[in-house]
Order: structure tokens, then C-alpha cells, then sequence
């Protein structure tokens, strides 16, 4: 449980990204259960996908920032196509621009304490 306070407490678009882990697996979920035509298996599995991937980003984000901020925004993509929700690409967009902000490359102190 303190490795997902801490991935939640590590920038300002954190709790926004989980957020959208639970919109995306509960959207993937919903159509998996209520379709049943191939398409929407597909997209569904995508759904699903995607929250892993963000949820794997988000935990693994100080140690692998580059992989883990490419998880992080494939899992935040899927939020974006449900726009008839409006909140779901609204926080996509905002954790889009979280990672890109923050900066997909290691932090110079992070670098420097790598090395």
C-alpha cells in the first residue's frame, strides 16, 4: 500500500491517472459483460489494457520514468474515444499533458543518483 501512496503523491496528475485506471477498466469491463460481437471484445480487452498499462506506469514511474511514462500515456489514449462521457477524455488530456510537462526523460537528480 505505500508503493501505490507514493506513485499517487509523485506529481500533480498522479490521482488524476489512477482515476482514469478505474474509468478505463470499468469502461472495458461494462463492454466486455454487455456486447457480444467481436469488435467489442476487442475493444474492450483494449480498455483493460490500457488501465493495466497506466497502473503499471504509474507504479513503476521513479525507477523506469521513460517505459513507464509510455504505459502511462497508451493507457491514458483509451480515454480518450469515450467522449460522450466528457470526464474520461478531459482527464486523458490532463495527464497527456502531465507527462509530457513533467517530461518523459529521467530528472537530472534521479540521473545523477543513478549513476
Amino acid at each position: 500500500m505505500d508503493r501505490v501512496g507514493a506513485a499517487l503523491k509523485q506529481t500533480w496528475w498522479a490521482p488524476l491517472a489512477a482515476l482514469l485506471v478505474v474509468s478505463n477498466a470499468a469502461t472495458g469491463v461494462v463492454i466486455l459483460l454487455n456486447e457480444q460481437n467481436p469488435g467489442s471484445l476487442v475493444g474492450g480487452s483494449l480498455f483493460l489494457v490500457g488501465a493495466v498499462a497506466m497502473a503499471a506506469g504509474l507504479l513503476i514511474r521513479e525507477g523506469a520514468r521513460t517505459v513507464a511514462s509510455g504505459l502511462i500515456l497508451f493507457g491514458a489514449f483509451w480515454g480518450l474515444p469515450i467522449v460522450w462521457l466528457v470526464v474520461p477524455p478531459l482527464l486523458a488530456l490532463a495527464v497527456g499533458v502531465g507527462v509530457f510537462r513533467d517530461g518523459i526523460t529521467p530528472r537530472a537528480s534521479h540521473a545523477a543518483a543513478v549513476r
